[in-house]
């Protein structure tokens, strides 16, 4: 609780004083760039607060997102864009999976796990294009696409994420998988006394 007031207070007095120091901080433009350039640390976060409640790190997902951005560049000239994108997200949803399983069924650390996927993944990453950059018509239109005026199609996915009824019953109320959640991070001895018990 401590740490989340400090991070609190930071953030309020890093935000006023910026507002004073910079004339055009406060206008709408600015502050709507703000939120197109947090949008995509915004959408890996959310995914990590879970784990990071379990008591554990993904260090891959600079390299899923690097191996997926080449699934998409790689198919997306037979298949189009919106197939290439469901593949690329596939192909992340693959790979978290594959972690999921080598931390839970394997019990290998999951800094072990994620270290060595990271680096499988920005190897492959790079050794498929041939360490050159894909040229990819279309592609930038996925991050300058604005629905509305100013806000950027990644900026919108953020609050989705961020404000889905699911993603808020999980972090705001007392679930059974939210109490397991936080006694795999505390303790694995203590989980069946204390999260099972708890929402019998």
């Amino acid at each position: 609780m401590l740490t989340r007031t400090v991070l609190a207070v930071i953030g309020i007095l890093a935000f006023v004083v910026f507002s004073f120091a910079l004339a055009g901080f406060l206008s709408v433009d600015n502050l709507i760039n703000l939120l197109n350039e947090v949008a995509l640390a915004g959408i890996v976060a959310m995914p990590a607060t879970f784990l990071i409640m379990s008591g554990q790190v993904d260090l891959s997902v600079g390299g899923a997102a690097a191996f997926a951005g080449i699934v998409l560049a790689a198919t997306a000239p037979g298949l189009g864009l919106p197939a290439a994108v469901l593949l690329a997200a596939g192909s992340s949803l693959l790979i978290g999976i594959g972690n999921g399983l080598l931390v839970t069924s394997g019990r290998v650390d999951s800094i072990a796990a994620t270290f060595a996927t990271m680096a499988l993944l920005r190897g492959l990453a790079y050794l498929v294009p041939g360490g050159l950059a894909i040229a990819l018509a279309g592609y930038r239109s996925l991050g300058d696409t604005r629905p509305f005026p100013g806000i950027a199609l990644p900026t919108l996915i953020f609050g989705a994420v961020t404000t889905s009824k699911h993603n808020v019953q999980f972090l705001r109320e007392r679930t059974k998988l939210t109490n397991l959640s936080f006694a795999d991070g505390d303790s694995f001895a203590h989980r069946n006394v204390w999260a099972i018990e708890r929402t019998a």
